[in-house]
């Protein structure tokens, strides 16, 4: 869904799913985009598609992400809810 150049965001969607057992990935930091090539896998050692990112170290938030409230207001119940995905 991105390409060399493009400006990408935390939680913004980078690739869709496209097997039987796979999953959306979403970029975990905002910056730049350097490349999308094949990178080797650190545990399986095969090549993955993989995005590469210069972090521009603001951690600014795609639009999509939704904060449920702020951190300080969470109670320990709501935050064991959130991280079970509830």
């Amino acid at each position: 869904l991105v390409k060399s150049g493009d400006r990408v965001k935390v939680g913004q969607k980078l690739g869709e799913q496209d097997g039987f057992i796979s999953a959306p990935v979403h970029s975990s930091v905002s910056g730049t985009v350097l490349a999308v090539e094949e990178r080797r896998h650190p545990v399986l050692g095969s090549g993955v598609l993989s995005v590469v990112i210069k972090n521009d170290r603001q951690d600014t938030p795609d639009e999509s992400v939704k904060p449920h409230k702020d951190i300080d207001e969470l109670t320990p119940e709501e935050i064991v809810e959130f991280f079970n995905g509830k």
